[in-house]
């Protein structure tokens, strides 16, 4: 079966705006531009590691002392010794979040007077130390993650992106759809430059 493609909640410009950024994209069809203008989002957010357009991630994380926004293995030394202060979420700015809640037999919750947010870059900061996350299976019950549900973004909607993020997204858009591409090595627009390599 075909499967659509259509446009992400967060993606920084609307088919719309790409037609006339383009221009003779004109003669694109719909899912030519979505797919184009979604790859430019998840470029620009990968390369800036930002989120734009505020959405809901889900993000798990072990609450070790080594866990941050590189994965790193389970150690049993790590739990004997007790947890990390502070958790380094992937997306933010952080907006609000939701729940923090572990896969125990009967799930732990973290409640948010436990923790301060450093909502700018992405941090929590547990007023003790993040307790050790379980999870059930098969009967056992062994170390797990803390499953992390937030909102994260820049901007509220799409419609309160600013104008440099949206031409460097248009920019990407209109070399991908020329092209065929999307291999653009800098971006500079405004006060937004963004240098990377490889958009696929």
């Amino acid at each position: 079966a075909t499967v659509a493609i259509e446009l992400d909640a967060r993606a920084l410009v609307t088919t719309d705006e790409a037609r006339v950024s383009v221009g003779i994209a004109a003669g694109a069809s719909e899912e030519q531009l979505c797919l184009a203008i979604n790859r430019a989002t998840y470029a620009l957010e990968n390369a800036i590691g930002v989120a734009f357009v505020q959405t809901t991630y889900i993000e798990r994380y072990t609450g070790l002392a080594h866990d941050g926004r590189g994965e790193m293995p389970f150690t049993g030394e790590g739990f004997s010794k007790g947890g990390t202060k502070f958790l380094f979420l992937r997306k933010y700015p952080i907006v609000s979040v939701t729940s923090i809640v572990d896969e125990s037999q009967t799930p732990v919750s973290i409640a948010g007077a436990d923790y301060y947010i450093r909502k700018d870059v992405g941090i929590l900061e547990h007023f003790s130390v993040w307790p050790t996350p379980y999870r059930y299976s098969g009967g056992v019950t062994l170390p797990g993650e803390w499953i992390v549900t937030h909102v994260a973004g820049h901007f509220a909607a799409v419609a309160n992106v600013t104008w440099d993020v949206k031409d460097a997204c248009l920019e990407l858009v209109t070399d991908r759809l020329r092209r065929g591409s999307g291999d653009v090595t800098e971006i500079e627009s405004g006060t937004l430059r963004v240098k990377f390599s490889g958009v696929g």
